[in-house]
């Protein structure tokens, strides 16, 4: 991904993997019949995201994190209707103890924070207010694909979900999602997509009550982290005139490394 000039490289912004090496970060994995390759992000006790190198105050010590932020125009994906594919394989490694963010849009103008559930192992999609859409059990090594249509003028989501090579089914309509913090109103176009595995701490008991929901920079992350999650059938569809592919792996224009955006 380092490198430029090749495929993958070409598709990439940036990574957050922390003080690791990008080849302690990443395995790449042929898909088995499948048009994507597989890519496991893996996190370990360094996977410490610094977004400012001379102010160590801001390091997210909070979090363990890998990101993979794939080159995206949000000028010009954030309108009309976007689907955002992506399917997970689950590890024995995670700790289910704790919450993983997996994939998200992200807003620089607010990081809205949210709760642990008590039902942990449960695979959630969640809007901006981190209410569940839809939640499904998790199972090691089975393959989970969602698809997330986003209408960026009316700020609805409609979501997809399938297992394996089953075809995408719809389980939530087309609903209208109204922000209740005020910095995230007006964010289209602003966004940026991130591929991710973000380990969220446990909350700390020396904290005050009122820094917990700094979950980036509080909590607790036990020492000896090391985990990973295998990603696979990341694409954007254009959906504002067509219906979209039901198929996971998408239309047969879609596919190759990863990361891909069809757009009519």
């Amino acid at each position: 991904m380092a490198d430029k000039a090749t495929a993958l490289g070409k598709l990439t912004n940036a990574t957050i993997i922390g003080s690791n090496k990008l080849k302690d970060a990443y395995a790449f994995l042929p898909q088995t019949g499948g048009k994507f390759n597989m890519v496991t992000l893996k996190i370990n006790d360094k996977s410490i995201f610094q977004p400012d190198k001379t102010n160590k105050k801001n390091d997210q010590v909070g979090f363990r994190r890998n990101d993979i932020v794939p080159n995206y125009d949000p000028s010009k994906l954030e309108v009309g209707k976007k689907t955002y594919h992506h399917s997970f394989i689950f590890d024995k490694s995670l700790n289910n103890k704790h919450g993983y963010l997996l994939a998200s849009v992200e807003f620089s103008k607010a990081n809205t924070d949210g709760k642990a559930s008590a039902d942990a192992n449960k695979i959630r999609v969640r809007d901006i207010n981190f209410e569940t859409l839809f939640s499904v059990e998790m199972v090691i090594g089975k393959v989970f694909n969602f698809a997330i249509e986003v209408d960026w003028t009316k700020q609805s989501l409609r979501v997809l979900h399938s297992v394996g090579d089953e075809k995408l089914a719809e389980v939530v309509k087309s609903t209208v999602i109204t922000p209740k913090n005020p910095k995230v109103v007006n964010v289209a176009k602003t966004g940026e997509w991130h591929i991710q595995m973000i380990k969220e701490p446990l909350p700390n008991p020396t904290d005050k009550l009122e820094e917990r929901s700094d979950v980036p920079h509080k909590g607790i992350q036990e020492k000896g982290i090391k985990e990973q999650i295998t990603m696979l059938r990341n694409f954007i569809e254009d959906t504002t005139t067509d219906a979209g592919s039901t198929d996971p792996d998408g239309e047969p224009a879609t596919g190759g490394t990863g990361f891909s955006v069809k757009t009519s």
